[in-house]
Parts: structure tokens; sequence; C-alpha cells
């Protein structure tokens, strides 16, 4: 082994013949290369650390039971041929590794989902755009986000804070694995004052009741009379949005240009 140092510049040769070079080697960094002069690994690392980082991704690819690597390209070979990004790659063996089986299910859901998305733009930078705003992916892959709307037509039965409170109360129930949105029922105390009971609930003299919850959200997103409240997007005014009923418009119409902030389109 061979080691020349002329100020901050090293080079080391080890008795395999591999030569390790840096112009960055300070005597902090010198002292650590002599503490590990007899690792191969942890030299190699020290004076090429993106060298380093590459190998351990890898080694935790190769330990991974969905993620596979070809090359430099990593890939989900079970979902799709695509070539899955870095980050999303890291996030998704992080969840392995902890065994979060719910988010790697709604991971490989996610994955499924963007490998139909023809844009490779998209495929690749979605992930890190959601990670970077704090956007949560759902267990079926979907992404939970929120959008302003204003009201097109207000409901002759429900009202715009009968509609978020039926809506709410619903899904939070919907979602509690300990409960369910069956049994419960939907009363108003004084104006827009709602609450839910235990269809069991004895009313009082001032108690307005309205209806059983599932039958409540049932009308609001299959109703298409004048009952339900109509929303509209908050920007153009001419979008009909409905809950429980999908918002959509064709791709040619949608602008995909990244750059572009608060440009035309609904789907990524």
């Amino acid at each position: 082994m061979n080691i020349h140092r002329i100020q901050n510049y090293l080079t080391l040769t080890l008795d395999d013949g591999t030569t390790l070079t840096t112009n960055e080697c300070t005597d902090e960094i010198f002292s650590k290369i002599m503490m590990h002069i007899n690792d191969r690994d942890t030299l190699i690392g020290i004076f090429y650390p993106d060298y380093a980082e590459a190998n351990k991704l890898k080694n935790r690819i190769m330990n991974s039971k969905y993620l596979t690597m070809d090359g430099n390209s990593i890939y989900i070979k079970s979902i799709s041929e695509l070539t899955v990004p870095q980050d999303f790659a890291i996030k998704f063996m992080d969840a392995e590794e902890a065994d979060d089986n719910n988010k790697v299910e709604a991971y490989l859901n996610f994955w499924t989902l963007l490998s139909l998305n023809p844009d490779s733009r998209v495929r690749n930078n979605l992930f890190r755009w959601l990670d970077q705003w704090g956007l949560v992916v759902s267990k079926s892959g979907l992404i939970v986000g929120y959008r302003n709307v204003d009201i097109k037509t207000e409901g002759s039965k429900f009202n715009q804070e009968l509609t978020r409170f039926v809506t709410q109360e619903y899904w939070e129930k919907k979602y509690d694995l300990n409960n369910s949105p069956e049994g419960y029922i939907v009363l108003m105390k004084d104006e827009d004052d709602y609450f839910i009971a235990d269809e069991d609930y004895e009313m009082e003299d001032d108690d307005v009741y309205i209806g059983d919850l599932v039958d409540l959200y049932t009308i609001l997103t299959t109703d298409e009379s004048e009952q339900t409240t109509v929303f509209t997007d908050h920007h153009s005014h001419k979008f009909r949005i409905r809950i429980g009923h999908i918002v959509s418009m064709p791709r040619k119409n949608c602008c995909a240009d990244q750059q572009q902030e608060c440009a035309a389109g609904l789907i990524m």
C-alpha cells in the first residue's frame, strides 16, 4: 500500500492495485482514512461518497421483496417494466424495512396507477412533488388532496353546512376500525347546528330529525335533483362538482407544462 499526500491532494494505492485519489484531503479526512486503512469498502466510501451511497442502495434493493435493479435502473417487475424513480424507491424500502404493510400496499397501488400515465415526466416527478408538499397517498394508491370550490347552487335539502356535516361524519365512521356509519341518525338542535346520535337516542323537544346517516349520504351522492348542493371550481366556475362524483376533463385540454403554475388541468 502506498500513500502520497501533498497538501490537500492525496493518492492511496491499495494492495490489490486500486488507486484512490482526492484533492480535498483535510487533516480530519486524513485521520479518518488512517483509522480505516485496512478496510477497503470504508476507504472507497470516504474517497467517493456517491459511490458508497449507490452501493448501499444496491444492497438494500437486493433485500427487497419487490424492487430489482438492472444496471443503474430500478424496477418493480411485478407491476411494469418502467423504471422507478430513486426517491420513490427509497421511501418504498423505508416502508418495507419498517414492516409497514399498509404503506407498502399504498405504494404498490400508487405505482400501478402511475405506470398507466403516458407522461414520463409525471412518473419521474410526481412522488417527489407529493413528498415535498406532504400530500398523502391512500391505501388504494390515490392521492389525498384538497381544492378550493365555490357554491354553484345550494340544495333544497342539503345546504352547504349539511353537505359538509354528513360527508365528514360518514367517512369518519367509515374509516374507524371500531365503528361504522350504520346505526346513526342526524339531528339539528338549532339552525345549522347538526349532530349525530345513536338510532336509539331519545329525542328532546327542540331536536329536529334530519335522517339516517347512511341514507342521507346515499341521497347526497346519488340524487340528481335540486335537493343536493352543487359546487364549482374557484377559478373558472365552469365545473359541476358534487360529493361522490368524479370530476374529469380530457387530457388533451390539460396543460402539460410543469413550469406553468395554475394552468388548465385536473389530471396528472
